[in-house]
């Protein structure tokens, strides 16, 4: 996921926190559309990395609110649970 998101120009980094994955893009792709229509683009981006993990995933911070960087929560469980469901 962090490969893509860097690969795109995101500067992003995958770190644990707390029982989540934490990921973090220091560099908003969209800041300028963001800034423009708001909260849209944001759910756009969180749904985006939500299906590439088929995962619950939750916006932690935004760059376009003013925060440092965009930061996402990935909900473990979520993907634990639909990898049980496939088996």
């Amino acid at each position: 996921m962090v490969e893509i998101l860097n690969e795109l120009g995101a500067f992003a980094e995958m770190k644990r926190e707390n029982g989540h994955i934490m990921i973090r893009e220091y560099n908003c792709l969209i800041y300028d559309i963001a800034m423009e229509f708001g909260d849209l683009v944001c759910e756009f981006d969180l749904k985006f990395i939500s299906s590439l993990l088929n995962s619950n995933v939750a916006l932690k911070s935004c760059i376009a609110h003013g925060d440092r960087c965009c930061s996402f929560a990935v909900d473990l469980q979520s993907e634990l649970d639909s990898t049980e469901e496939e088996e």
